[in-house]
């Protein structure tokens, strides 16, 4: 699971040459999302020291002022954001956590290192501060061991690096963290990440993660089946309550989580061979399945449902105050049903699927670039039920019928689908670019991603000064 993301539009970029032309026409511009780019920014913004230079946004999220967080990983030394210096291990990932002011401008910057590599991952809002996660491997090192006990990171010390662990932390808005606040799972010798977070409007916090062997979460102490086992918990007031472990055969991840304000969840993740997931039991082999189910706030499951492909990492997920669900993500070949409906592509396309509070299946929804389309994350708005999907294209993609084209190289777009499923819109941005993670509240949408050389976005244009550059945009 580590940075699977930057791997995977890397991958594409050196299919495509990293020499591409930047400039392109869009072969068709209508229909397009109404709106326009109040900021975009970049980091890094000053050259850095060392030759090479990583930063990937994960996660994007806003609270109620505006202010923007994104969760990601970078590696490369000494790294600008703005005003802002950080400092990370040359050529080993470290996590942080950027904010960002309602116009764009650099709030504060959280470095996560250690002497392994970290990764972080998931991000949600609560109405005293934020929570992150991620995984590490070894020990935590620099600023932020330093703000907490030695006591305390001695008893989760790892000498020997070769554990990778999960972690989950709370930071007040300001930028400074709570105490008590550092939650590590997993054991030495095993492997444990924490995927995704979400909350509800009293706090508590919902995760997802993979792991094997063994985990303790709370009072529960989970097993692992097969290769991966994916796992699920809430926490609040401190405490871990109701972990549960989805696992079978072969690897069983759980990628996904979205909550809303009652504590009803929508996970999305994958298995392969035989799995049991909550109530459902499945048999994926020889393919995979993308599945995705809602849980009740006490993590009862309330319905499941799957989907067969060649292959899969479905990232994207929301559900709203009605309980509706959505999901998004790429697969390879075919997207078959439970009742056998097949749809076939020659090679790697994405999916958007919608699900009622029942569980009922309304849209399945596929396309497909010339040469590659990925849908990495969405997000829905709870007023009109539409939502927007981010990733990127090469060459052509359609769209219910309506084409878009650019000449060939990594481009990102945000879709937009309305509450019935129906495609309404995109924005195109233009460049070797990948949108990762996007976030919409209050008729604004907030996306960020990847870039590399150029990227303009309206009347903004982005020069990349490292290998991967990130970008972060609002668009009212």
């Amino acid at each position: 699971m580590k940075h699977g993301k930057q791997l995977l539009w890397l991958g594409a970029l050196l299919v495509m040459g990293l020499c591409l032309s930047i400039p392109w026409s869009n072969a068709q511009t209508d229909p397009v999302i109404e709106g326009r780019a109040l900021w975009a920014t970049q980091s890094p913004k000053n050259e850095s020291g060392i030759e090479i230079v990583i930063i990937e946004s994960f996660k994007i999220t806003v609270d109620d002022d505006n202010t923007s967080y994104v969760c990601g990983n970078m590696q490369g030394g000494q790294i600008s954001f703005g005003d802002i210096t950080v400092y990370t291990e040359p050529f080993t990932f470290s996590g942080f956590v950027l904010a960002l002011y309602p116009n764009g401008t650099e709030k504060f910057v959280i470095t996560v290192n250690a002497t392994g590599e970290v990764f972080c991952y998931g991000l949600t809002i609560v109405s005293d501060g934020f929570f992150f996660s991620g995984s590490f491997a070894g020990n935590f090192t620099g600023d932020f061991a330093s703000q907490f006990p030695e006591s305390e990171l001695k008893d989760i010390s790892d000498d020997s690096g070769q554990t990778t662990r999960g972690f989950l932390v709370k930071y007040h808005r300001d930028g400074t963290v709570f105490s008590d606040s550092l939650n590590i799972l997993g054991s030495v010798g095993y492997f444990t990440e924490i995927m995704a977070l979400g909350s509800d409007s009293e706090d508590s916090v919902y995760l997802v993660g993979n792991f094997n062997g063994n985990v303790s979460v709370g009072p529960e102490t989970l097993h692992s089946s097969g290769i991966l086992s994916g796992f699920y918990a809430k926490y609040s007031e401190g405490t871990f309550h109701h972990a549960q472990a989805f696992g079978g055969n072969g690897s069983t991840l759980a990628i996904g989580i979205s909550t809303n304000s009652e504590g009803y969840s929508c996970i999305v993740g994958s298995s392969t061979e035989t799995a049991t997931i909550g109530n459902a039991t499945i048999d994926s082999a020889p393919y995979l399945s993308v599945y995705f189910q809602q849980l009740n706030p006490d993590g009862t499951q309330v319905w499941f449902d799957r989907l067969l492909t060649d292959d899969s990492t479905p990232y994207g997920v929301d559900i709203d105050e009605r309980r509706a669900c959505s999901f998004s993500g790429p697969f390879e070949h075919f997207l078959e049903k439970s009742n056998n409906e097949r749809i076939e592509v020659p090679g790697t396309g994405s999916f958007f699927a919608k699900y009622r509070p029942d569980g009922n299946n309304v849209v399945l929804d596929t396309t497909r670039g010339d040469v590659l389309d990925i849908f990495y994350d969405q997000s829905c708005s709870d007023t009109t039920g539409s939502c927007y999907v981010t990733g990127f294209y090469s060459g052509n993609i359609t769209f219910q019928g309506v084409t878009y084209s650019n000449d060939g190289s990594d481009q990102y777009f945000v879709a937009k689908f309305d509450n019935d499923g129906n495609f309404s819109g995109l924005i195109n941005g233009t460049g070797l670019s990948a949108g990762e993670s996007l976030y919409t509240m209050n008729d604004n949408l907030w996306v960020t991603g990847l870039f590399s050389q150029q990227l303009i976005i309206d009347n903004f244009q982005l020069s990349s000064i490292a290998d991967t550059s990130m970008f972060t945009v609002r668009y009212t």
